[in-house]
């Protein structure tokens, strides 16, 4: 999705140009954007499964309070982690492609695994 968005939404020959004077090229631009985004998701990506037990337990819990979601606070913050971690990495070395897959892929089998 970023290729796509950001070869539609950039008008490319401008930058290509502009990229070109300063000796660099629009595929080491675009890994600049993906390693830049992943680290931006990797950080907000850690503290989601947090909201999402909070928020389960005050809309859907038995005492609807916030509080209550985070009695599992160590385990949703190493659940984001296991996630945010491959994500990042494989942002900033592999591309654009494979975050998404790769990252949900590792963190899965990491936190099944913690679970059992």
């Amino acid at each position: 999705p970023i290729i796509v968005g950001v070869n539609k939404g950039l008008d490319t020959h401008n930058i290509s140009e502009a990229l070109a004077a300063q000796g660099s090229t629009w595929e080491a631009y675009l890994q600049h954007i993906t390693a830049n985004v992943a680290v931006i998701h990797a950080v907000v990506g850690t503290m989601i499964p947090v909201l999402m037990a909070m928020m389960l337990t005050r809309f859907f819990g038995k005492n609807r309070s916030w509080s209550e979601g985070l009695d599992i606070l160590p385990f949703a913050l190493f659940a984001g982690v296991s996630f945010t971690v491959p994500y990042a990495l494989t942002g900033v070395f592999l591309g654009a492609e494979f975050p998404s897959l790769i990252g949900g892929l590792v963190g899965l089998s990491i936190v099944v695994t913690a679970a059992k």
